[in-house]
């Protein structure tokens, strides 16, 4: 889980050096907001105290929920720096509301009350998900580029998610299938940042050779002009 923090940190410098480029920012704040949750929903947070405890427990439930929308609020960030214009300001309030509230709330609840919230995340992962796709459906026939790729990504998720609440439910078997789901978003997320990198890296390197043929182009014209004087 540790590479998760080192692709946490490494997005968060690239974003401190180009501030303008939001989408290193969110993508970074998703992978330590998963790093966050593989710390807490297993038993490496107990390898930091000599013995278990309710307070340990406690930051273990905690940290754990708090991820969960933390993960949901930096993907919604993600999305709507990379399709600024499918991704309106109503619905951007809408989540990012609903998101911030109930970190919050587990922020500030007892354990029991936070495992509560499970419900509502339940509730509201399926309503994401179809409002995300059916923009991203939209974005992609209108020509935006990476949108279907990332209905992929949100499909891989959103199903890996909704298999997990039936495993728990005892419905389905077996194993869990969420970090197969977060594998690949991370995946589409990294190809769609590095994609974008190379055609800002490609854009820079044609704008630099524009340039030097037009300081060239000066340079003679301005070489021609100043024989064109001295023959006065």
């Amino acid at each position: 889980i540790w590479i998760l923090l080192i692709m946490a940190l490494y997005h968060l410098v690239l974003f401190s050096l180009r501030t303008n480029d939001k989408g290193k920012l969110w993508f970074g704040l998703f992978c330590l907001s998963i790093f966050v949750r593989a710390l807490s929903s297993d038993v490496y947070l107990f390898y930091f105290f000599e013995r278990p405890s309710i307070r340990v427990f406690s930051w273990s439930v905690t940290f754990e929920h708090l991820s969960m929308y933390g993960g949901v609020f930096a993907l919604f960030g993600f999305l709507k720096s990379s399709f600024p214009k499918i991704f309106g300001k109503w619905l951007s309030i809408f989540v990012f509301s609903i998101n911030l509230g109930m970190m919050i709330f587990i922020l500030i609840a007892n354990p029991i009350p936070i495992g509560k919230t499970l419900i509502v995340m339940n509730i509201f992962i399926p309503i994401f998900a179809s409002i995300v796709i059916v923009k991203l459906l939209i974005a992609g026939k209108s020509g935006e580029e990476d949108a279907f790729s990332f209905i992929v990504a949100i499909c891989f998720l959103v199903g890996a998610s909704i298999h997990d609440m039936l495993v728990t439910q005892n419905i389905l078997p077996k194993p869990y299938m969420i970090s197969y789901g977060i594998v690949t978003t991370i995946f589409f997320q990294s190809y769609i940042i590095a994609k974008s990198s190379a055609k800002a890296y490609k854009t820079a390197e044609k704008l630099g050779k524009d340039l030097e043929k037009e300081v060239l182009k000066k340079t003679d014209q301005i070489e021609g002009q100043y024989k064109d004087f001295k023959t006065l």
